[in-house]
């Protein structure tokens, strides 16, 4: 036999048959629609990608109609209203209205007790400017009224019936009620005469650089009413 260079004989193994059974080809599958004949040369995209681009187109679509719905008046997602009864206000305190003098300003039982005092307003009959006052019922039976603007000033005066406040505040150890100026710490007691323009006044100066005491307002008494009729 003579041998081809180019086609080698099998070598022979004992056991086995000398002639090899041939392979037979795998059965062609059935064209069908989820399996088309590839086209030599394209190359098929896996399923899973397939499903996930498709998974995103449908979600895209989903978003853009959920954005695209009209959206509900705050009305209608809060809930029903709740008429709610409305809250009337409450009335004012009532002011305390000061009396006017000339005229009366308060009476003997409203001051019944030494060094018990009631603010009014003393308006003047000629310049019709006002101003605060006070009368104050002195020991002895007494009534003294000033005017609680200091003289020659604009600082308004205080009667300090509280004496750790007349210690503490204007550094003046006092038995009985004073008048004192906050403005310049002067001290003027009412239980004491001191000099005026026309002569001596009650309210010494007993502490602080006041020149003379407060202006004075005459007062009478008619009956149980104490009446202001005239300024200093």
């Amino acid at each position: 036999m003579k041998h081809d260079l180019f086609k080698p004989a099998q070598p022979h193994i004992p056991g086995l048959s000398a002639t090899p059974k041939s392979v037979e080809p795998a059965p062609a599958q059935p064209e069908t629609a989820f399996n088309p004949p590839r086209e030599s040369g394209a190359r098929a995209l896996p399923v899973p990608w397939i499903a996930g681009a498709a998974a995103l187109v449908v979600l895209g679509l989903a978003v853009a109609l959920w954005s695209a719905r009209p959206s509900k008046p705050a009305s209608e997602t809060s809930g029903p209203a709740i008429d709610l009864p409305a809250t009337a206000p409450l009335p004012a305190a009532p002011v305390a209205r000061l009396p006017i003098a000339p005229g009366p300003v308060a009476t003997t039982d409203e001051l019944s007790k030494p060094w018990s005092a009631k603010k009014f307003i003393f308006e003047n009959p000629t310049t019709r400017e006002s101003a605060t006052a006070m009368v104050v019922h002195l020991p002895g039976g007494t009534y003294w009224a000033i005017s609680m603007e200091e003289p020659f000033g604009k600082c308004q005066l205080e009667y300090v019936s509280d004496l750790q406040k007349l210690r503490s505040e204007f550094d003046y150890a006092g038995d009985h009620p004073m008048v004192a100026d906050p403005c310049n710490r002067s001290v003027f007691d009412l239980a004491r005469y001191g000099t005026g323009p026309n002569g001596l006044v009650r309210g010494e100066v007993v502490q602080g650089p006041a020149i003379r005491p407060p202006l004075a307002i005459e007062i009478r008494i008619d009956g149980h009413r104490i009446i202001a009729t005239r300024s200093e």
